[in-house]
């Protein structure tokens, strides 16, 4: 489908705009997520570049400062770049998905970091030719609404991805910050089908989850309360930064729940023929 778009507009002379809308979905959301796959593999070099050589004490904030306040800039750049894209292309690179999210451990420069920086550069090389699918594209954007409120429940038993990093609310701030342009990829479509009042609807509700996100300082989420039961929680810990964030992401994150985010964006999916599981 990439392929026969990038035809048209080539040698066709078309715009993206005469494009049907599946296919100028695919050139958008591929456009974007090419765009992101660039800045996240620089910044996975610039993180090994950073990490100075292990002395006898390894590395620590007192002793190497500088390199440890690098490190840590190109860490958060990278995991925005990958949080951003990460809805469109974890169907596609299933196994880079787990590699990028996971690995925070010894061996970091000459081991960790050049088996990550080998991976998101072959990912960045194979996606260049794959005909993306917009279907599945949409179905992640929806997943990760589910994957914003299952973050916030882990970091009750602090088995969040970025507990070590302390930055799991800023992972969230750029996963959601990528599923709007990504979603935003799917507007004139939605509008060609007649759905422009649901589309609007679901970009005010993203906005404003992004400004709640926003409201909420650092990059770490709000501390769980001591004693939390999410069986049972109190009135108090519900009113909590953490209880009150939890309890809106849930509520959204809900595809069974009238009005919701998520059965929302599961209307438009099937308003364009994309039927979300």
């Amino acid at each position: 489908m990439a392929v026969i778009a990038l035809w048209y507009l080539a040698v066709g002379g078309g715009r993206a705009a005469d494009l049907p809308p599946a296919q100028r979905v695919t050139l958008d959301v591929k456009a974007y997520v090419a765009s992101e796959m660039i800045t996240l593999e620089r910044a996975a070099r610039e993180l090994q570049a950073a990490a100075p050589p292990p002395d006898a004490d390894g590395w620590s904030a007192v002793a190497d400062p500088i390199a440890v306040r690098r490190m840590r800039a190109s860490w958060g750049r990278m995991r925005a770049a990958y949080e951003h894209i990460e809805a469109a292309i974890t169907v596609l690179f299933p196994e880079t998905d787990v590699a990028v999210d996971a690995r925070q451990a010894g061996g970091f420069r000459d081991a960790l970091v050049q088996w990550m920086v080998d991976d998101v550069a072959a990912m960045r090389r194979e996606f260049c030719p794959l005909a993306l699918d917009p279907a599945a594209a949409y179905r992640g954007v929806v997943a990760s609404m589910r994957e914003q409120s299952e973050k916030v429940d882990l970091a009750a038993t602090a088995a969040e991805e970025s507990r070590y990093a302390q930055r799991t609310l800023a992972d969230m701030r750029a996963n959601l910050e990528g599923s709007a342009v990504i979603f935003g990829c799917f507007r004139p479509w939605l509008h060609a089908e007649g759905h422009a009042a649901l589309a609007d609807a679901i970009d005010r509700r993203l906005r404003r989850l992004q400004a709640r996100y926003a409201a909420l300082p650092g990059d770490a989420l709000p501390a769980v309360p001591e004693g939390w039961n999410p069986d049972a929680p109190t009135p108090a810990y519900l009113a909590s930064p953490y209880g009150a964030l939890r309890a809106e992401l849930l509520a959204e994150s809900d595809p069974d729940r009238e009005g919701s985010l998520a059965a929302m964006m599961v209307r438009a999916g099937q308003a364009i023929g994309v039927e979300v599981r």
